[in-house]
Order: structure tokens, then C-alpha cells, then sequence
């Protein structure tokens, strides 16, 4: 027996609603004017909606029954931004948690990662990812409106990598939840300087890790056969070490004009970062395979040290040492 169908006004007690974000709002009797707004939660019964009905656009049925349709309401929260915005983060956070959702995903509407956006895409005209698939999902019409040119596009779990990487932090490159998940480590990772910091230089520490396979191929024949274990581990190591030895390279400026506008993994660039692997990256970790610090790990095979960001700190003193480096950022 088919269930009878309910009533319109049924339908917004068995919904949780949407809620909103806004910079400022102003009422002005029963209406409300969102400046800046920002959709927290509510996104898939958004999409699903717009997507039903450009589907059914044509449909006679639609047509007929629009007026239950339009009869349907839901409750919507509307959040006014605080200056420190971790009030709106912790209603992300709340209003999410009826089904599994990553930690970066509570991000996406963050200012800081609103504003990532409008940079890269303004300077580079390179479309930032704060969502999963948002790139994918674009017409070609939609990125050309946005004035986005390239064909790749950046994606938040790797910038914050990027980030952790030039700062050294290689601990926190493997524990990206907890990044995420913490506003203090999230704002130091996200630093707001960045924002003011040359797009390119970003963008070149970026497609490092990009073409980490290639840097793990050279490292492999660099390092003798009983430390091929250590490749895998000192991954985050060797990303960090070579975005420190791109920005004291005196050819940092070429690399920047070269390479540092657009995503593609260019076969010159592979070469740069396969040369200052083996002349740069390779000696710095066989000197700490030869420290006295890690003698006893070394004798015993674990090289989790390569791990950590205490590791990073001790490879840049030597490399200060060897190669006259000093601790570089954005």
C-alpha cells in the first residue's frame, strides 16, 4: 500500500534546516539583509533541490504540483560573524556532526580560506579547491566567468602540507586532523601573512609535493641500498628541505618566473628538484644518518626520526653550515 503523501508544512519538522554565516546582518522588519553570506550547513538539501529541479525543469508534473512545492519551508539559523570567527567555526562543527565529515571540510568557509581563494584566483588565475570536487564540477563557462585559467586547481590538505612544509613543522604534515581540528595549530598553519605573501613562491613550494615521486626516485639512488627504508619515512623531510633550498637557490628567481604561475609538472622543473635532491637533500640526511644524536636508531634500523620536526631543525643547521642556508618563508 503507498504511504500517503504528506502535507507541505510537514516537511520542516523532519528537516534540520540550514544555517548561515554573514559578516554583517542588518533586519529591517521581516527581512534580513546578509552581507558576505556563507553557507555552514545545509549544502547537500541546497544542491539536491537546485539540481531537481534544472532536471526536471520541463516536467509537467512539476509544473502542476509547483505550488506544493513551493508551500515546502525549512528552518533556517542565520550566525553573525564574531571577530575571531571560532564561533562560527564551533557551529560548523556542531551543525555537521549528523553524518561523518572531515576536519578540513569544517574549513571551507572559513575567511581566511575564502580569502586563499581570491588571491591565488586573482593573481594567478588559479582556481583554490576549498571543497571536495568544487574544481571538477566547474563548466568551462563557470571558469572562464571566474576568470580561471588554469586547468589544475589547489586543494586545502596539500596547502596546509605546503605551509607546515616551509615552516619546518614535518611533524604536523602527517597529522593533518589534529591541524584542522585545533584552532591555534590551524590559524599557525594558515598563517594570515600568507595571504600577502607572492603567490608564486606558494605555488612553487606546492608542486614540490606534487612531484614527490620523481624526488623519491633521485633520493633512492642517492642513499646507499641498506638506507632505501629511509626514503618513505624522511618524505616530508625532503619536501621541506627542498622548498628551503629553492628559496636560498640564487636561481630562485628564474624558478619563481619559470615555474611558480601555473600547476602543470613541468619535466625542466622535475630536473631542478631531482639536482638539488642529490647535490642538497641526499647529503643533509646522511648526515643525520651519521649523527651521534641518532647513532643508536640508525644501528637499530628505526627511522622514524626522519618523522619529526626536530629532524628539520637539525638538517638546517647543518645545512647552514655546509651551504650557507639560512631559514627562508613566503
Amino acid at each position: 500500500m503507498l504511504k500517503e503523501i504528506e502535507e507541505p508544512s510537514i516537511f520542516v519538522f523532519r528537516h534540520n534546516g540550514v544555517t548561515l554565516a554573514a559578516e554583517r546582518v542588518v533586519l529591517a522588519g521581516d527581512a534580513a539583509t546578509l552581507h558576505v553570506p556563507r553557507l555552514l550547513n545545509g549544502a547537500q538539501t541546497i544542491s539536491s533541490v537546485a539540481k531537481f529541479l534544472e532536471t526536471h525543469a520541463d516536467n509537467a508534473l512539476l509544473q502542476k504540483n509547483r505550488e506544493r512545492l513551493n508551500a515546502i519551508t525549512v528552518m533556517a539559523k542565520i550566525v553573525e560573524d564574531d571577530p575571531s570567527g571560532e564561533f562560527v567555526t564551533q557551529v560548523t562543527i556542531s551543525n555537521n556532526q549528523q553524518n561523518p565529515v572531515h576536519p578540513w571540510a569544517l574549513r571551507a568557509i572559513d575567511r581566511r580560506q575564502v580569502d586563499l581563494a581570491d588571491k591565488f584566483r586573482d593573481e594567478l588565475e588559479i582556481f583554490y579547491s576549498r571543497q571536495e570536487g568544487a574544481f571538477e564540477n566547474l563548466s568551462d563557462p563557470e571558469k572562464e566567468e571566474l576568470g580561471i585559467a588554469d586547468s589544475k586547481d589547489i586543494r586545502m590538505r596539500p596547502l596546509a602540507q605546503t605551509f607546515l612544509a616551509i615552516q619546518g613543522d614535518v611533524y604536523y604534515m602527517a597529522h593533518l586532523p589534529e591541524v584542522f581540528e585545533s584552532q591555534k595549530l590551524y590559524d599557525s598553519t594558515f598563517k594570515s601573512t600568507y595571504l600577502h605573501a607572492n603567490a608564486r613562491s606558494i605555488v612553487l613550494a606546492y608542486k614540490v609535493g606534487l612531484m614527490m615521486p620523481r624526488v623519491t626516485a633521485r633520493l633512492k639512488e642517492a642513499l646507499a641500498q641498506k638506507y632505501q627504508a629511509v626514503v618513505p619515512k624522511a618524505r616530508n623531510l625532503t619536501w621541506a628541505l627542498l622548498v628551503q633550498a629553492l628559496l636560498n637557490d640564487k636561481k630562485l628567481q628564474n624558478y619563481l618566473d619559470d615555474y611558480g604561475s601555473r600547476l602543470v609538472k613541468e619535466a625542466t622543473f622535475g630536473d631542478v628538484l631531482k639536482q638539488l635532491t642529490g647535490s642538497r637533500v641526499a647529503p643533509l640526511l646522511k648526515d643525520l644518518l651519521g649523527s651521534s644524536a641518532y647513532q643508536e636508531k640508525v644501528t637499530q634500523e628505526k627511522y622514524d626520526f626522519f618523522r619529526t620536526t626536530e629532524a628539520f631543525k637539525k638538517a638546517m643547521a647543518i645545512a647552514g653550515d655546509k651551504f650557507g642556508w639560512s631559514k627562508k618563508s613566503f
